[in-house]
């Protein structure tokens, strides 16, 4: 990948696709779960309507029966007489779901509505104990329910038609289950169990969850949610790609704080030294990799972000000023009239002039025009701002863009900077190399020295000696470094050029 699309490859395209895939898979699986949940909910809810429905049925066969078993109070102690047989029958035809009532005395012979006296019957322990006793009782395929009701003087039997039993079980599912269930029991049925809490008994059914009806009673809703995520994952994969955009990734390195200065030394061969440095912009990308000026610096000032992209290398620079203070050099800060038109921009610069001057070092203001440059009066004044701050001004580029002989009238420069690529045209003979000597006839004029960028070669450096310039800056003397590095060549700079 080079240098160009590894700067403005925020998001790889497998990290796209990774992203769109794993949004797809989250939004589907939490809305089925969602889905799922609610389906849950509703089964169950539904169980628990279906089963507290068939309890109340049943419960009101035991009411019905426990009504009848104490409409009998007052035939306590008598004969199996014909009056007593007509009062059992008689309540065995009110009450539509008892098939039978049987009456034991304690300790004495009964009396039954279908078979009239019944021989002396001892009481069992559980019939004396338990209030509520049941029992399952079958006579010729006939199956009915005899739920004894104990008081202090007598027993009664009360037999519940159990097909009215089977019908409340209709309530629930075709499996379902009644089990009679006494105090002292234990009953430990498989399925879903509900249990009455007033009359013994519950009500059992193996209609559990299940997971594979709930997804095909779901299924036109899951399908759905299944729509909604693809398109919501195209819509990612696409929003994503919209993210490696020069403009965004500007805005994306700045917030990372991924702008970082580095240094090159401008040299005066007059002085035999170095006479200061200029601050060069670099950004590290995604990668780890230093990227070159000329992918960011045209957008950050096209879209007027180079005024922060500026502060933010500023305050990293006043880090560095250690390596240069006390060394009688001035440091060149690029700007432009967006930053100086911005007022917090500008304010940072003043900051940062301040601070450079507590540190002996000097600011030079190279001021860059790739767009139209117009003197306001309000540029007057900031300059004049900085004038007096101690800020000398340099035409950055002199000779291309917008910087020309009307810059020179309206900046009044201390420094004209030639470019590199008019450095380039010595000894090109022709037109260039006549353009070139046209710029530095206009610095000898003028009286305004000239800073020669972008030395590459010894010739280059004695064409330019020969005609008057004698401050230069390229990788012939050093590439642009960190502060160390920098003041390590400083520190070895020859007395001699």
């Amino acid at each position: 990948m080079n240098s160009d699309n590894e700067f403005l490859t925020i998001i790889r395209p497998y990290a796209r696709v990774f992203t769109a895939i794993l949004t797809t898979l989250v939004l589907f699986c939490a809305g089925v779960m969602i889905v799922l949940s609610y389906a849950i909910s509703a089964d169950t809810e539904e169980r628990e309507l279906k089963n507290q429905r068939a309890s109340d049925y049943v419960s009101s066969l035991y009411r019905e029966a426990e009504t009848a078993s104490r409409s009998l109070d007052p035939l306590a102690g008598q004969l199996c007489t014909e009056k007593t047989l007509r009062r059992l029958r008689h309540i065995v035809a009110v009450n539509p779901h008892i098939r039978s009532i049987n009456v034991y005395s304690r300790n004495s012979t009964g009396c039954s509505s279908l078979e009239g006296s019944l021989p002396l019957r001892p009481i069992s322990y559980s019939e004396s104990r338990v209030p509520f006793y049941t029992t399952m009782k079958q006579e010729d395929g006939y199956i009915f329910y005899m739920v004894y009701f104990s008081s202090p003087s007598y027993l009664t039997g009360v037999a519940i038609n159990g097909f009215f039993v089977r019908d409340a079980l209709r309530y629930i599912s075709p499996d379902a289950a009644f089990y009679p269930l006494q105090d002292f029991m234990e009953l430990s049925p498989q399925g879903y169990v509900w249990e009455n809490t007033h009359y013994p008994f519950v009500l059992v059914s193996s209609d559990s969850i299940n997971i594979q009806k709930l997804i095909l009673k779901s299924r036109a809703v899951i399908f759905f949610i299944l729509a909604v995520s693809l398109l919501v994952g195209w819509l990612t994969y696409i929003s994503t790609g919209l993210i490696n955009t020069p403009r965004f990734v500007l805005r994306y390195y700045l917030h990372k704080k991924s702008f970082y200065p580095v240094y090159q030394p401008v040299i005066s061969t007059r002085d035999n030294k170095v006479a200061g440095v200029e601050i060069l912009m670099r950004c590290v990308s995604k990668t780890g990799h230093g990227t070159p000026p000329a992918l960011f610096i045209p957008l950050a000032e096209q879209s007027g972000m180079i005024k922060d992209l500026t502060s933010q290398l500023l305050k990293k620079v006043r880090d560095d000023f250690t390596y240069f203070s006390d060394r009688g050099l001035y440091l060149a800060v690029n700007i432009t009239s967006d930053i100086m038109e911005c007022p917090h921009a500008f304010n940072e610069l003043l900051k940062f002039t301040e601070h450079a001057r507590k540190n002996n070092l000097e600011v030079l203001a190279e001021i860059t025009e790739r767009q139209s440059f117009s003197l306001t009066v309000q540029l007057s004044e900031k300059l004049a701002l900085l004038r007096e701050a101690g800020v000398r001004i340099a035409i950055d580029d002199f000779g291309t863009g917008y910087s020309n002989l009307s810059s020179i009238t309206q900046l009044d420069p201390d420094y004209l900077k030639i470019d590199k690529d008019f450095t380039g045209y010595s000894m090109a003979g022709g037109v260039r190399e006549a353009l070139l000597e046209s710029v530095l006839h206009i610095s000898a004029t003028t009286a305004i020295p000239v800073i020669a960028e972008g030395i590459e070669t010894p010739a280059q450096l004695n064409y330019m000696r020969d005609r008057g310039v004698w401050m230069f800056q390229g990788y012939l003397f050093s590439p642009p470094s960190d502060a160390r590095r920098i003041s390590e060549y400083i520190c070895q700079f020859p007395h001699t050029v």
